[in-house]
């Protein structure tokens, strides 16, 4: 009864104007990105951290600076003496077993930590790109239209569907082809919440790959924040093999190959916290914040005191005042 009464002469305009929709759609389907997705490791403090999270754990990093690395193993909770929570790291071995013909699996307990002793995790992030959701955009659309249609046929009045924004932008998270889809490559322009903290930034793409004579770069918002990107470039520095590369607050850039180690680091307190700071990765020294007294003392700042060892026929020496305000800043 419904499509004969649409079929009908009175609907006619509606039907060219359906029918006009529901192909320019499918073009959009057939002819937009291909299906990929972005991945992005995200820390987390253990607290919240959720069930569905546990499967893709990539490390664990300790108070004191031990990392725990969890690619390809299984984790799981328990419970301590003290009632406190504790994170199991296991590995799973499968073995087909030649007589019996049958999967034997075995569970191996790598690692119990307890989570007062975690500082943070880090949880691999994967969605789809905007390939895959224009997929979803047109099922939505179209299901949309067979409302209309019911509610053309039924004598409603017609009113405009309602459009509804936040309003919103936020800081551009950059996610690089490395030839298998997009992974998290960049975050620039960190603690710029207002005018007078903009600025330029350089960020290294370390895992950007070209593309025959291009490079394919995603540009995300997805953050709750404001954010105004004025230009967006790529600036191609060569180095040799072996050497590393850091920008000035000018527009220079300079390439090195010689660090040398810290061969201590202690806190305030006395604590060595010098595996943080052993090598340049991720894992980086902070507060722990769920323990932070600091407020209830007469200190109200933390001080790192590093320690070189001083280089045969070293002449001369390098002093850092260094603060941390809501981006760092050195003097």
């Amino acid at each position: 009864m419904l499509f004969k009464t649409f079929n009908s002469e009175k609907y006619r305009l509606y039907r060219v104007a359906i029918n006009f929709i529901l192909i320019y759609l499918t073009w959009i389907t057939l002819n937009s990105c291909s299906s990929s997705e972005t991945s992005k490791p995200v820390k987390l403090p253990i607290q919240r951290v959720l069930p569905e999270d546990f499967g893709n754990f990539i490390k664990i990093v300790l108070r004191n600076g031990e990392v725990i690395d969890c690619r390809g193993t299984v984790i799981s909770t328990g419970q301590a003496k003290d009632s406190g929570l504790i994170i199991i790291v296991s590995s799973i071995d499968t073995v087909k077993s030649a007589k019996e013909e049958q999967l034997k699996i075995t569970k191996k307990e790598l690692a119990r930590v307890p989570a007062k002793d975690i500082l943070e995790v880090y949880i691999q992030k994967t969605e789809y790109s905007s390939g895959s959701l224009t997929v979803f955009l047109v099922v939505g659309i179209i299901v949309v239209l067979i409302i209309i249609i019911a509610i053309v046929v039924s004598g409603a009045n017609d009113e405009s569907p309602k459009q509804s924004s936040s309003g919103t932008t936020s800081c551009p998270y950059i996610y690089s082809s490395d030839g298998t889809g997009f992974v998290f490559d960049a975050e620039p322009l960190g603690g710029a919440i207002c005018e007078g903290l903009s600025r330029s930034d350089y960020t290294k793409m370390e895992k950007l790959f070209a593309d025959g004579n291009s490079f394919r770069i995603l540009m995300r918002n997805e953050t709750d924040e404001k954010q105004f990107i004025d230009e967006l470039k790529l600036k191609l520095v060569r180095k040799e093999l072996g050497y590393r590369i850091t920008p000035d607050a000018g527009e220079s850039f300079y390439t090195y190959n010689n660090t040398t180690k810290p061969e201590s680091v202690k806190d305030e307190n006395g604590n060595d916290i010098t595996t943080f700071f052993r090598d340049g990765d991720e894992v980086a020294w902070q507060t722990y914040m769920s323990c932070d007294t600091s407020f209830s003392t007469p200190s109200k700042r933390h001080e790192l005191n590093f320690k070189f060892n001083k280089p045969e026929g070293a002449r001369k020496h390098y002093c850092w005042s260094m603060q941390e305000r809501l981006f760092g800043e050195h003097k």
